[in-house]
């Protein structure tokens, strides 16, 4: 194993980092789970797992989208909505055997796997095997349910208390608390409502910016324009708090979130490993995302410290048995805090408990005693069950900064927020302060897609503190060939509290002193570097005591991003 920088021949991202790697072949000529290990005879790592899975043929794309018309064309014909509810059961299962004899008129052939055929009756799915042994699912609609947020339900406003939102709770403090995404997907199934409710969603985002917690909402699609609800749900990062309006369903466990991207040929083609993994599946002419989708895309850490609100169906399972499958899927690559529901969710109070949580939050509140408050304040008058798991002692803002030496002995930088190419070194040179420090790039190696890189935390000032100081080292393969040029990579800090922003500190490749160092070389560079050496900064903060600050470091690569730059940081303190 090499600690080369050698991307291409040895798979090291980085030289000197203590961090070795190497490059092995895979055979991928048949389906397989490959473990691979490294051991130094005292020491052994943990297994890396490669799974090999069968390619899905444009045939059976095809056949999966007809088997999913055909379903579609029935459910919403006068015959099937004329239906009672037992019957819509029989009708799908003998539409469902049809397809797994005869097919359809352009595929006169078996689709499905007449065996594999099952019906749930606790969240009315059917669940079937295509030829491809790819599983799909069907649910039934049982209209004595329309009221709530499951799968193919209608949303409404009828119980709902909370359309007129209080704006007399703007954020005294001026504090930052953070930063939140709504996914706001529950025009899957219902757009002739979902108008109104993403109204009211947005309503929210605005209100809670207002407050402190700078909130976005992903864009309307109402008039049922394709969307990239599944691209969405791989960005979630760089949030502190992520709420997912979605449909939801369970299946043996098994939470679904229900997502409005088409389930036409393109998406089936770019989402065949999720397919074929069980990480998304088909649903009618749609798609559900499965817990284990964010193990996959998400690194250890990465969802680090975020909370979740689910306002979905069953994500916390059903039939009055709570599951934790969501919460394991999140909480094993970081996330802090998920808050949900078990059963079936009506929407006015979903709507209730999402706002009055959200707003004990705001004011300062722990997670518990958030959850606390609402789940005492709204009674359901069905049977959903809120479920809150993970750290209930969570709040927004840090006491005072946390991890700021970085030497919890993580892969990443925990109790920070991050993106990018982001990373904990034990060694890179010399360093600062005992073993570990941060590294950001601007993407070097296995990273390479990456131009940019930001850290933050949310902490308090304490009142009596007065500064803020922390130790960096920017190095750079731009100077000196590229100073004066627009090829003016940066290194940035920024402090945000309430909706003002500062700069307190820049570093760029024309402004910044140089000098030439051998502590490292970047990868498909020109193996010269340079960097401005240990600095210590210390910023004033007196202005901010008894407030919450977010502090944002940004590594920038700007002009191009075939010379990269990095920076190194330690000691992050307010005193």
């Amino acid at each position: 194993m090499y600690d080369d920088g050698d991307y291409e021949n040895h798979g090291d991202d980085l030289e000197n980092d203590g961090v070795f790697s190497c490059v092995v072949t895979v055979d991928n000529a048949v389906e397989a789970q490959l473990s691979f290990y490294a051991e130094d005879g005292a020491n052994k790592s943990s297994d890396f797992i490669i799974d090999v899975y069968e390619d899905i043929s444009d045939e059976s794309i095809d056949e999966m989208i007809a088997v999913n018309n055909a379903l579609e064309t029935f459910s919403e014909s006068d015959e099937y909505k004329n239906l009672t509810f037992e019957e819509r059961v029989d009708a799908i299962k003998n539409l469902l055997k049809q397809l797994s004899e005869t097919g359809t008129e352009e595929y006169p052939h078996s689709l499905i796997v007449s065996s594999s055929i099952t019906f749930d009756k606790n969240s009315n799915l059917y669940s079937f095997m295509y030829n491809c042994k790819i599983t799909g699912f069907f649910e039934v609609i049982n209209e004595e349910y329309s009221e709530t947020v499951g799968m193919a339900s209608s949303l409404s406003n009828e119980n709902d208390k909370s359309t007129e939102l209080d704006e007399s709770t703007n954020n005294e403090n001026n504090s930052y608390l953070g930063t939140a995404k709504i996914i706001y997907d529950l025009n899957v199934y219902d757009r002739k409502n979902s108008n109104f409710s993403y109204s009211l969603f947005k309503s929210y985002a605005e209100k809670w910016s207002k407050e402190g917690l700078n909130t976005t909402i992903t864009a309307d699609h109402s008039d049922g324009s394709d969307t990239t609800s599944i691209e969405e749900l791989k960005n979630l990062s760089s949030y502190d708090y992520v709420v997912i309006a979605a449909h939801g369903a369970d299946n043996n466990n098994n939470p679904l979130i229900a997502v409005s991207d088409p389930g036409n040929n393109e998406n089936y083609k770019r989402y065949k490993k999720d397919l074929r993994s069980g990480r998304i599946v088909p649903y009618g002419e749609s798609f559900c995302v499965v817990h284990s989708f964010f193990e996959r895309y998400y690194e250890e850490n990465e969802l680090n410290d975020t909370l979740f609100f689910f306002y979905s169906c069953d994500i916390f399972g059903e039939n009055d048995i709570i599951g934790y499958n969501m919460y394991d899927s999140l909480h094993s690559v970081g996330a802090e805090t998920v808050v949900g529901f078990c059963n079936e969710l009506h929407a006015g109070y979903g709507n209730d408990m999402l706002t009055d949580f959200t707003q004990q939050m705001i004011y300062g509140h722990t997670t518990g005693e958030a959850f606390n408050y609402a789940n005492t304040k709204n009674k359901s008058n069905y049977t959903e069950i809120p479920v809150i798991a993970g750290n209930i002692n969570k709040s927004w803002a840090n006491a005072t900064v946390k991890n700021g030496d970085f030497e919890s002995n993580d892969s990443s930088p925990r109790y920070w927020n991050y993106s990018g190419d982001v990373r904990i070194l034990d060694s890179l040179g010399s360093y600062v302060h005992d073993n570990n420090l941060l590294f950001m790039s601007t993407g070097i190696g296995s990273k390479s897609d990456y131009n940019s890189s930001q850290v933050s935390q949310v902490f308090h000032i304490p009142e009596n503190a007065t500064t803020l100081t922390f130790s960096y080292n920017f190095i750079s393969e731009e100077p000196m060939e590229w100073v004066g040029d627009e090829y003016d990579d940066e290194f940035l800090t920024n402090i945000y509290a309430g909706t003002s922003t500062s700069t307190v500190l820049r570093e760029s490749t024309n402004t910044s002193t140089w000098h030439r160092t051998n502590i490292t070389n970047f990868y498909g560079g020109d193996n010269t570097m340079y960097e401005t050496q240990w600095k210590t900064v210390t910023i004033d903060v007196e202005q901010y005591a008894g407030k919450a600050i977010k502090l944002e470091f940004n590594v920038n690569n700007v002009g191009d991003n075939t010379y990269n730059s990095a920076v190194l940081i330690d000691n992050v303190l307010v005193a």
